[in-house]
């Protein structure tokens, strides 16, 4: 193998790990993150308020802390456990037995919940330092036909986040 030829397959498994570095989940994601969430009734925004978000790691490997913090009047906190099911594929543990299914695509973690039958999908986004959080509410307005519904918004939410230093 010629020198060059070996040089360049070097090269391409350098970027590769590079690249696989760059988008663990969730060992970039790990730390403490603070920014604003933006809350829309509809399409109006009616109010932001100061938020953060922190994953640790746990005593076990397929297991992180998944804290939301909302500080308003009164301060929020979501304490709940991210729990590796398979690969590419998380629980939420909210405590109770509830546990929501959510999925990481392209760097995204996406879950889909209702809550008095209105669909939630929730999407978390890792962008270099920044990390998003979005969440919408949707209600049934009607079918357009029998396989087809059609869904007004409610409710958007859209937190952003930056890792702390």
């Amino acid at each position: 193998m010629s020198k060059s030829l070996m040089l360049l397959v070097a090269l391409l498994f350098s970027i590769n790990v590079f690249l696989n570095a760059q988008n663990s989940f969730p060992g970039n994601w790990l730390g403490e993150w603070d920014g604003y969430m933006f809350w829309y009734k509809e399409t109006k925004l009616v109010d932001s308020i100061h938020a953060g978000l922190t994953i640790k790691k746990t005593d076990v490997d397929t297991a992180w802390t998944w804290k939301t913090s909302y500080y308003a009047k009164d301060t929020i906190i979501k304490d709940y456990i991210l729990r590796k099911k398979e690969e590419n594929w998380y629980l939420i543990d909210e405590g109770e037995g509830i546990f929501l299914n959510a999925f990481l695509v392209n760097n995204q973690l996406i879950s889909m919940f209702t809550v008095e039958n209105k669909p939630l999908p929730a999407v978390y986004t890792l962008n270099k330092n920044i990390l998003t959080f979005e969440i919408s509410m949707w209600e049934k307005q009607g079918k357009v036909n029998e396989q087809i519904d059609d869904f007004v918004l409610k409710s958007y939410q859209k937190a952003v986040l930056k890792r702390k230093e």
